[in-house]
């Protein structure tokens, strides 16, 4: 069936329905314009000839209506985390006790820690333990070259200080040689005692006799036939001292004295 079109005093047409419909889609109609086809008496409204099927919208949710009571909680805030570069670098800085090396990294690691947290604006927190971190990485920085020159120089002045010691024993242990030979000759006797030597009688050759190392010159009884004199130290270092005027005195034979 073909449809003739009335619409602000103008006649157009004709046109089939799917045309019609085409044109209401498209927007082309107005709602207020009329119809005709062939065999009816009078102009239609061309919306009750073609009604267009309008979508129900979806519903929408009820209005909002808040009470006057009605309290809200604030939002939940997330904890700042620690950094962890702050947490490795108190760990180095502690390692560093053991291993020296280990507290380079912390005075890295806690320099940068630090910065982080500064410019995280709350995000990260463990500014105190990248503060301990730097804390120990500095100080043993700064006392393991003293500790390493430490280590180097006391076996070396203890070495110096047991030489001393020695040299200064057998000193004692020489005049002590000295004495029981000048003895020995005056008395005609072939030994001496420590007694016999050391004291402050007019027939004592030493006034006094000062241990060193914490040796003992009590006990000492020097004979004619000794070849040296020995003395222990209280640490357990015995010294030795060879008798000069045995060793150095020339032995006659029985020819050379006749």
């Amino acid at each position: 069936m073909q449809y003739y079109i009335g619409s602000g005093g103008v006649q157009s047409g004709p046109f089939s329905e799917a045309i019609i419909r085409e044109k209401l889609a498209r927007g082309e109609l107005p709602s207020n314009a009329l119809c005709w086809a062939e065999g009816w008496p009078e102009w239609r409204p061309i919306a009750s000839v073609f009604p267009v099927n309008t979508p129900t919208p979806p519903a929408l949710p009820p209005s909002f209506s808040r009470s006057p009571d009605a309290t809200f909680a604030p939002p939940a805030s997330t904890p700042p985390a620690t950094s962890g570069l702050a947490i490795t670098s108190f760990i180095l800085g502690i390692s560093g006790f053991l291993i020296f090396i280990t507290a380079i990294p912390a005075v890295i690691c806690g320099h940068i820690a630090c910065s982080n947290i500064k410019h995280s604006n709350g995000g990260q927190k463990g500014r105190g333990l990248a503060i301990s971190g730097l804390v120990l990485g500095y100080l043993i920085i700064a006392v393991f070259p003293i500790g390493l020159m430490a280590a180097m120089a006391i076996p070396a002045f203890q070495k110096v200080r047991t030489l001393s010691q020695e040299k200064a024993i057998i000193n004692n242990l020489r005049q002590l040689d000295a004495a029981a030979e000048q003895w020995m000759l005056e008395k005609g006797i072939k030994h001496a005692s420590y007694t016999d030597l050391v004291g402050s009688g007019p027939d004592h050759y030493i006034r006094t006799l000062t241990p060193v190392a914490g040796e003992d010159y009590t006990d000492l009884v020097i004979r004619d036939t000794d070849r040296e004199i020995t003395v222990t130290t209280a640490a357990g270092r015995v010294i030795t001292h060879p008798r000069f005027y045995t060793t150095t005195q020339p032995s006659f034979a029985p020819e050379a004295a006749r």
